[in-house]
């Protein structure tokens, strides 16, 4: 026995005629092409059949707001068995194949399947290529997915297996070039991403455990994924596991920096437990990282530098008001820890900052690390809790920040030693609002003397500027030779400020008088410009 058959096929007749008789719930088909069927069956049952359909302008709707039009969409399918008289249908061979375009999706029958009531007997591999938001289209199509970009050259490969309650696919492997994500306050572009789970897709979930990701900007090892599917459409994606991270791709992923080089950039490597949960608008995440070899910028301008950092973070993206909510956000390294909490908003253009949040230090513990930047003879004891706070707009197209930021902030200490001048107990504290910082006034012991300094700062309007108000600075000091060694180590600060990448000028201007205990009374006026 065989059979031939074709046929012209008018979706959008055969959709109005099924609407005469089920209700297709919002459903509906369009688009024209044709089909074709070979089918032969010997007097033992033995079967095999092919098909094809190809379809032009194809479109297929959900509703008002969802669909998956295709140009061009082909299928062929074959199958192979037997159907003996009285005997379950025996599967031998069969192949699915579905293309749009350049994109494909094949499924193919590794071993054969006894009885088809029980597929879950027999095992199909499956291999899906094409380009990635062309099927994240597809996709949205039956469920909601946000407005996301997506994009790549995908390939992915796995081997299917049925069970009464689940479908898993084994083995499931994804490479993509040119990875292209954004979306969800990200912003990923990738050369290569490759990932690897098992899958089990329930009527509940889709599940992928022993989830691993590598790329340049993250790698994820033993992780969990699991897709929610809710009758509501609404999905639900969350997962976690062990993750490491380059901090400079990053930043940039995050958006928190664009130039690798720049002043903001970060750098280091982290390495730690993350999760994360997305539903609708929002994104939920928390983890803690051990970060090595830290660095801010260029940390021969901007002395940040660490070995090791604990970065520990709770926080919250939402898409539409595109703002970031750290619940907690703790850092930490020896001698010193920082807990903030607060909200990054208008990333694409103001770049809007309201932070706050707690110091704990101790500058014994800090001193090794900042004898480096102050100098040979720099020491420093005292332990504390300071607030500190932050507030304003670090983007946009006015160029000075400090016009647009308020800031608050301070340490105190025991004792600090530096440069020949000796501190008692005393604090340091800066408070900056509307382009200019009030600084608290600074007093130390100096060549058996004493020194008394009032600074304040204007950033705005440019050339920003550093004053020192009237008054008593040095009362009956004298060149002792500490006050000699330390006046070398000030030297050599001041050799590496003066550095290519650091430029310091000065103009006279009469805000600064300096008194000496001898009878010839000096005044020097100096306004630093910076």
């Amino acid at each position: 026995e065989s059979v031939k058959a074709a046929a012209n096929v008018y979706l959008d007749r055969l959709g109005a005629r099924l609407g005469g008789f089920v209700d297709l719930r919002g459903i509906t088909l369009d688009g024209e092409g044709s089909a074709t069927l070979v089918a032969s069956r010997t007097p033992r049952g033995v079967s095999r059949a092919q098909a094809g359909v190809e379809r032009n302008q194809f479109a297929f709707g959900n509703g008002p707001t969802r669909g998956m039009p295709e140009p061009i969409l082909s299928l062929k399918a074959s199958l192979a068995g037997s159907w003996p008289a009285g005997a379950p249908v025996h599967i031998d061979t069969g192949s699915l194949t579905i293309a749009a375009g350049a994109d494909t999706a094949e499924l193919k029958l590794l071993e054969p399947i006894p009885d088809a009531r029980k597929p879950e007997s027999g095992a199909l591999s499956a291999r899906v290529s094409g380009e990635l938001g062309r099927w994240m289209n597809r996709v949205r199509g039956f469920v909601r997915v946000p407005n996301y970009v997506f994009g790549g050259q995908t390939l992915a490969t796995g081997t299917v297996r049925f069970t009464k309650d689940r479908t898993a696919i084994e083995k499931l492997t994804l490479g993509i070039d040119r990875a292209v994500f954004r979306g969800a306050g990200l912003d990923l572009n990738e050369p290569r991403l490759d990932a690897s789970a098992e899958l089990a897709i329930t009527d509940a979930n889709v599940a992928f455990s022993n989830f691993k990701i590598d790329s340049a900007v993250f790698s994820i090892a033993t992780g969990e994924l699991i897709v929610e599917t809710p009758t509501d459409g609404n999905l639900v994606v969350r997962g976690g596991g062990g993750a490491v991270t380059d901090l400079a791709r990053l930043s940039r992923t995050l958006k928190f920096a664009t130039d690798p080089k720049g002043t903001d950039s970060l750098h280091g490597r982290g390495a730690g437990p993350v999760r994360f949960r997305w539903q609708g608008d929002t994104t939920t995440f928390d983890g803690t990282l051990i970060v090595k070899d830290f660095a801010y910028g260029d940390p021969k301008l901007s002395g940040i530098r660490e070995p090791e950092l604990r970065v520990v973070l709770d926080g919250q993206f939402d898409q539409t008001p595109d703002r970031l909510t750290i619940k907690k956000g703790t850092v930490e390294r020896s001698g010193l820890q920082a807990d903030v909490r607060g909200t990054f908003s208008n990333f694409a253009t103001t770049q809007n900052v309201d932070l706050g949040g707690t110091l704990v230090y101790d500058l014994a513990k800090l001193t090794p690390d900042l004898r480096q930047s102050f100098g040979g003879s720099f020491a420093a004891a005292g332990k504390g809790t300071r607030t500190f706070s932050i507030a304003g707009a670090l983007g946009g197209k006015q160029p000075n920040v400090f016009a647009r930021v308020n800031a608050e902030g301070g340490v105190g200490w025991d004792s600090v030693r530096a440069y020949g001048f000796d501190m008692g107990p005393g604090e340091f504290t800066v408070k900056l609002e509307n382009g200019r910082a009030a600084i608290s006034p600074i007093r130390a012991t100096f060549g058996e003397g004493k020194i008394s300094l009032s600074p304040a700062a204007r950033f705005d309007p440019e050339p920003a500027e550093l004053t020192f108000a009237k008054g008593l600075v040095v009362d009956r000091s004298k060149l002792t030779p500490a006050v000699t060694a330390g006046a070398l180590d000030a030297v050599e600060a001041a050799n590496r400020c003066s550095s290519p990448e650091t430029v310091w000028a000065c103009s006279p201007s009469a805000t600064t008088s300096v008194h000496h205990s001898s009878p010839a009374r000096n005044a020097s006026t100096s306004t630093p410009r910076v």
